[in-house]
């Protein structure tokens, strides 16, 4: 049966008169105009149709090209049609717009285990492959970019040529405002990493399974080397949705995704929830822009043993919450009898930082809790490296470490913050009584103290020119007048670097003036 799927070109353009933006659901026409045993969605053909397509089952599918843009209804892709065949999308000077959310792969449940079906892995499903320039609009709040476990989604652009993914109404009807989010979920990749939310005999024998936030989907395994793909020159704007209290999509979600993948000059711009956050894994981070994150800029838990070099962070004035926001067991995870008290269940969150810059707003009433810099919790170890955390006058506290098992990995040398400047109103944030284990002395501003490279002051002026680290390697001046010089670390050679993805510094924080990454392909930094 060749069944054409072709959108009511007219009838969507009288809609999006009517409306004048927002939130648009694409409504496909179905005809049946022809016999034979290919299926086609969209209108247009060879040279005329320039949109994605691919085959399966002996079927083609194909996206309805208007002479600008390319649309895909549910029928080519959606929530209860997930791409189950590799899919080219080629660049066009227009958009891409989705009616429905854009899953690539199948989704194992445990149920699916427990009935024989092996969980794929890296490389056995499709993979999502997206040309550089290229504009992804989704039509809905709910609507989001999935790649489930064994899939992949290589998406390449340029600094001069970055891909975008942005809800419909700020890429195709121009009406969004410049700080409007939910217009769309984000992006989810589901791999076949180590989670400490799966126990070690789950890991071992396959049945590690981790039911995801947004629409029910599972991501874990045994492998933290798998790769799920590339993002490269990476923009995700106005995204994150809530789907119920403490359920919410994230700018991009990282679910036990490996370090193969490639994660490189990616920017998160205005998102209801958080920037990146990391459910266990190990994947690498480099070249990140988190501006304008309602929630965490960079949050992570459940074991994620990553690292992420230049991260440039820039709060909202009147939002955002933390710049990092570090956890063992995600605070949706109660503590009980599998998730002890203390939050130290292997394997332990340790990841590596070096070269952010965090600049908070001193908001006190955002979406999400306060502007605020590094929390380190609930039994997370860590490292950080060469970065700098500002505030403005009267702004919030810059670092900060609780909880009794976070507490204890402090005091046990499990967490290292060395060659870190924290120019700010409140520069340390001390452990409370109830955060102390039993008998402890522990004191958070002895603690940052003691690494001889750093700097804390209250003045953020001779610190950053803007985004852009200040010339001066001199952090501040001191009360008595002399410049306080402060080392950098050369993260290469930390043990921790075995697969030699830090790079020795040149400077501290994220960028400087003379080596502008940012430059040409990120928004909101001006």
């Amino acid at each position: 049966m060749k069944l054409k799927n072709i959108l009511a070109l007219n009838a969507l353009a009288a809609a999006l008169m009517a409306c004048g933006g927002g939130d648009v659901v694409l409504q496909p026409t179905n005809i049946d105009n022809s016999v034979d045993n290919s299926v086609v969605s969209g209108g247009g053909s060879g040279d005329n149709n320039p949109c994605a397509n691919y085959a399966l089952n002996g079927q083609t599918f194909i996206g309805s090209f208007d002479g600008n843009n390319c649309f895909y209804d549910a029928t080519f892709v959606g929530v209860n049609k997930p791409l189950m065949a590799d899919l080219n999308i080629p660049f066009i000077s227009g958009v891409h717009i989705f009616e429905s959310s854009l899953f690539v792969g199948e989704d194992v449940t445990p149920a699916d285990i427990a009935a024989g079906t092996t969980v794929p892995r890296a490389g056995d499903g499709p993979t999502l492959t997206i040309a550089a320039g290229n504009k992804l609009a989704f039509s809905n709040p709910s609507d989001y970019v999935r790649i489930s476990r064994g899939s992949r989604i290589i998406a390449n652009g340029t600094s001069a040529a970055p891909i975008i993914f942005s809800g419909y109404s700020d890429l195709v009807t121009n009406t969004a405002a410049e700080d409007a989010v939910s217009l769309w979920g984000g992006i989810m990749i589901n791999g076949n990493g180590i989670t400490n939310n799966c126990t070690e005999a789950e890991r071992t024998n396959g049945t590690c399974s981790v039911q995801s936030e947004g629409q029910e989907s599972y991501y874990g395994g045994n492998d933290n080397t798998e790769s799920s793909g590339s993002l490269r020159y990476v923009v995700v704007k106005h995204s994150g949705f809530a789907v119920v209290e403490g359920d919410e999509l994230n700018g991009i979600t990282f679910n036990a995704v490996g370090a193969g993948t490639t994660v490189d000059h990616v920017q998160v711009y205005n998102t209801f929830d958080d920037g990146f956050e990391f459910f266990g894994g190990a994947v690498n981070v480099s070249h990140a822009v988190l501006v304008n994150v309602r929630d965490d800029s960079l949050d992570f838990s459940d074991g994620y043993v990553g690292k992420i070099q230049y991260a440039l962070i820039k709060h909202a004035g009147n939002n955002g919450n933390r710049c990092i926001e570090g956890d063992n067991i995600s605070d949706k995870r109660p503590a009980d009898a599998a998730n002890p008290a203390d939050w130290l269940i292997a394997p332990i969150s340790h990841p590596v930082f070096s070269n952010l810059t965090c600049i908070t707003s001193g908001n006190d009433n955002g979406t999400h809790g306060d502007s605020e810099g590094f929390l380190l919790r609930h039994g997370a170890e860590g490292e950080i490296y060469n970065s700098i955390v500002v505030s403005p006058a009267g702004g919030n506290e810059c670092f900060e470490i609780n909880s009794t098992g976070t507490v204890k990995n402090a005091e046990d040398g499990k967490i290292t913050v060395d060659s870190t400047i924290l120019a700010c109103s409140e520069t340390v944030k001390n452990a409370g009584a109830s955060d102390l284990p039993a008998g402890s002395s522990f004191n958070t501003t002895a603690f940052f103290d003691a690494f001889s490279n750093n700097f804390r002051d209250t003045e953020a002026a001779s610190v950053l020119d803007g985004i852009f680290t200040a010339d001066m390697l001199m952090a501040s001046a001191a009360a008595g007048g002399g410049a306080i010089t402060v080392n950098m670390t050369d993260v290469s050679t930390l043990p921790e670097n075995a697969d030699m993805f830090l790079e020795n510094p040149s400077h501290f924080g994220a960028v400087t003036a003379d080596d502008d990454w940012t430059a040409g392909w990120t928004l909101g930094l001006e």
